[in-house]
């Protein structure tokens, strides 16, 4: 599936958009997390928003959106 991965300024504007394939949203998620480490970002999946982030890791060390 395609997706779209954006980082986000400090007012919510879009900085930079990769259009990417994915399995699913999982493995979009977990690429946005590495890819824009600590910074603000947007997964979406056609019209769909699929996470947000900056991510933390839970305690079992599954990333999750904050």
């Amino acid at each position: 599936m395609e997706y779209k991965l954006y980082l986000l300024n400090s007012t919510g504007a879009i900085q930079a958009q990769h259009n990417v394939e994915f399995q699913d949203d999982e493995a979009a998620f977990a690429a946005a997390i590495k890819l824009f480490r600590g910074y603000r970002f947007e997964v979406w999946q056609r019209e769909r928003q699929v996470a947000a982030g900056p991510a933390v890791t839970n305690a079992a060390g599954r990333a999750q959106s904050t």
